[in-house]
């Protein structure tokens, strides 16, 4: 266990295979973690020690205005259910710099390594196929992210590669802004840690920390 301050940590998607894994992350870090998912029935999560669950859209800046304390750090771990967001990203970065205005608190969003289309550690097939495959979803992230960016709230944005269902490494690379070379993909709970460690520190403030086995 970490003996890392304790932090009051609140998750947007708490509910999707990777918001889940942030939240154990957290808790296991000593966080206080709070978790907006928009049905807790149906994501079958439930209050416990450490870990307070509320009912709402993370589209929704009134109830996160109403959530945020002071020093709270904000993680984003949303994502759409198929292979187009259709703009949830970016509605949520909206909510993000509304609910936070004058407020004292950290971003950390997970996006994605191909939100930088003209990366060159790319495979030549991932920027020929994948990219443009992926655009409604990339231009929605890259939406998020330069909104966050015209904010005056201190941001990182955690940006993996292909996403895997499998045990952690511990062992992976990162790069800032750029993806690690000839890096493809990388364990769900290795992001969820990394991205409760960019929350346990300011190192990766205003950066774009790409990370891949």
């Amino acid at each position: 266990m970490t003996t890392t301050p304790r932090t009051r940590i609140i998750v947007l998607g708490a509910g999707g295979r990777t918001g889940r894994l942030v939240l154990e992350s957290a808790l296991h870090r000593g966080h206080q973690a709070v978790a907006l998912v928009r049905s807790p029935e149906r994501a079958n999560l439930a209050a416990r020690d450490g870990l307070e669950v509320i009912a709402a859209d993370a589209r929704d800046a009134r109830v996160l205005r109403s959530t945020l304390r002071p020093g709270d750090v904000i993680v984003s771990a949303v994502g759409p259910s198929g292979r187009k967001s259709n703009g949830l990203y970016s509605a949520v970065a909206r909510a993000v710099v509304d609910a936070t205005a004058g407020g004292s608190h950290r971003f950390v969003g997970i996006t994605s390594s191909g939100v930088r289309d003209d990366d060159p550690n790319h495979p030549w097939w991932y920027r020929s196929f994948m990219v443009p495959f992926m655009e409604n979803t990339y231009g929605d992230m890259r939406q998020m992210e330069s909104t966050l960016r015209a904010s005056d709230l201190p941001w990182t944005f955690v940006r993996p590669g292909r996403l895997l269902d499998e045990a952690p490494s511990g062992n992976y690379r990162i790069e800032d802004g750029k993806n690690p070379k000839g890096g493809i993909s990388i364990s769900r709970k290795d992001v969820a840690d990394f991205v409760i460690s960019c929350a346990d520190n300011e190192h990766w403030t205003r950066r774009n920390p790409t990370i891949t086995t």
